[in-house]
């Protein structure tokens, strides 16, 4: 014990110091060698990825579409030209130019008439619809299911459109009538005078023709002479001036 300790005392710092050293350069050599050696993987890595082993990437181009990402398209506006040519000014010209015979016509059907009036004349009592309205000459109140046309008696009276006669008779009130159909609504004229009926029942009129002349109307006798026109569809009365435009 006595030896180690002299040892120790004497020479026993310098191995302690030496070995000290010694772990040191081990450590620096393995930390080096260490390094060098991820270095050396990490070219590997990099050369084969930039050699013969790249991926193969397909020849048609992939299109990655993404929802609800609107995509605008740049326009281009066209720069104008300073001056048209005169061709193009011409034709220009011409285009826009109306024709002689264009600039006469007129709408196909301006001249087409879809009915006409029975007599020329003022309107004296209007449709009432529900109303009543008084009666001089039956001194009471009661709805006027038509209009009165003022006209002098003997008066042509036409048919407003065509159609076919359906019903000639005398009423007691309204005088001499006559119905026609024109497929749509029947027209019904009043207070004509008998003598001078030019239609029967099955007879087909066209629009404008002379059916009779005007008479008496014994329901409005105190009323001046008119033509008592009434228009019925499907049974129901209906105010004759919405048919006479």
């Amino acid at each position: 014990m006595n030896h180690i300790s002299s040892f120790f005392k004497g020479k026993g710092f310098y191995w302690t110091l030496s070995l000290c050293i010694v772990a040191a350069a081990a450590c620096s050599f393995f930390a080096v060698k260490n390094i060098v050696t991820n270095q050396q993987n990490g070219n590997t890595v990099t050369e084969q990825q930039g050699g013969a082993d790249q991926w193969d990437l397909p020849g048609a181009q992939v299109e990655n579409k993404v929802e609800d990402v609107p995509v605008v398209q740049p326009t281009a506006t066209p720069k104008p030209s300073a001056k048209p040519s005169a061709a193009s000014a011409s034709l220009s010209a011409a285009s826009t130019a109306p024709s002689s015979s264009s600039a006469l016509e007129e709408p196909a059907d301006a001249s087409v008439q879809y009915f006409v009036w029975p007599v020329d004349g003022q309107i004296l009592q209007e449709y009432s619809g529900d109303e009543l309205v008084y009666n001089e000459t039956l001194k009471d109140w009661r709805t006027h299911n038509g209009i009165d046309i003022a006209c002098e008696q003997g008066t042509e009276v036409k048919s407003a459109k065509e159609g076919t006669v359906i019903n000639v008779y005398e009423n007691g009130s309204w005088g001499q009538t006559v119905e026609i159909d024109d497929g749509s609504v029947v027209w019904r004229y009043c207070g004509l005078d008998a003598a001078s009926i030019t239609v029967a029942v099955g007879d087909d009129v066209q629009m404008g023709d002379v059916i009779a002349l005007v008479g008496e109307i014994p329901a409005e006798q105190a009323a001046e002479s008119h033509l008592h026109l009434e228009v019925l569809k499907e049974g129901n009365y209906q105010d004759p001036t919405i048919y006479l435009g």
